[in-house]
C-alpha cells in the first residue's frame, strides 16, 4: 500500500530530523555511534556519516511532504499533521546540516513545485495563504540570519 509505504518514509525522517536538530542545539550526539552516529562541531549529521548526507536525504524527501501536506484532499487527520510536522522538523533539521547545496535545491524545488502548481485547479485561495506565508518566514528568516550563516560558513570552513 502506498500510504503505508510514504508513513513509513515520513516516521524516518522524523526520526533523523529530531536527531539531528538533537545534536544542533545540544551540540552533542546521542551515543548512538553503533548507529553510525558522527559529531560535527556546529553541524548536524543525524545518523548519516555527513552532514551532507543529511542534506542530501532531507532534499529527496521533503518536497514530496511538501506537495502532500498542501495538496491532500482529506479534511485534517493524522495523515495531514503527520506530513506537516515531517516538513516542518525536515527543515529545521535541513537548516542545522549547513549544507549550502541542499538549501539551494531545496528553495529552487520547492519554489519550482509553487510555480507548477498555480495554474493547477487544486491551488485554491485556502492553499495559496499557507503558501505566501511559508514564503514570508523563509524571506524574513534569510534577512534576519544570513549574516550569523556567513560568519559560521566562513570562520568554520
Amino acid at each position: 500500500d502506498v500510504k503505508l509505504v510514504v508513513n513509513a518514509i515520513a516516521v524516518g525522517v522524523l526520526i533523523q530530523s529530531v536527531i539531528a536538530i538533537y545534536q544542533w542545539r545540544f551540540g552533542t550526539t546521542l551515543g548512538l555511534w553503533f548507529l553510525g552516529e558522527t559529531r560535527f562541531s556546529y553541524r548536524s549529521a543525524g545518523l548519516f556519516a555527513h552532514p551532507n548526507f543529511l542534506g542530501n536525504f532531507l532534499i529527496c524527501l521533503l518536497p514530496i511532504f511538501f506537495r502532500l501536506g498542501i495538496f491532500y484532499k482529506r479534511k485534517l487527520n493524522k495523515e495531514i499533521i503527520l506530513y506537516n510536522t515531517t516538513l516542518l522538523l525536515g527543515v529545521v533539521a535541513l537548516f542545522s546540516s549547513f549544507s549550502r547545496s541542499a538549501w539551494i535545491s531545496f528553495i529552487f524545488t520547492t519554489g519550482l513545485m509553487i510555480f507548477l502548481s498555480i495554474p493547477s485547479k487544486k491551488f485554491k485561495p485556502k492553499t495559496r495563504i499557507p503558501i505566501f506565508i511559508s514564503i514570508g518566514i523563509a524571506m524574513f528568516f534569510l534577512a534576519q540570519y544570513s549574516g550569523k550563516i556567513m560568519i559560521k560558513i566562513v570562520f568554520h570552513s
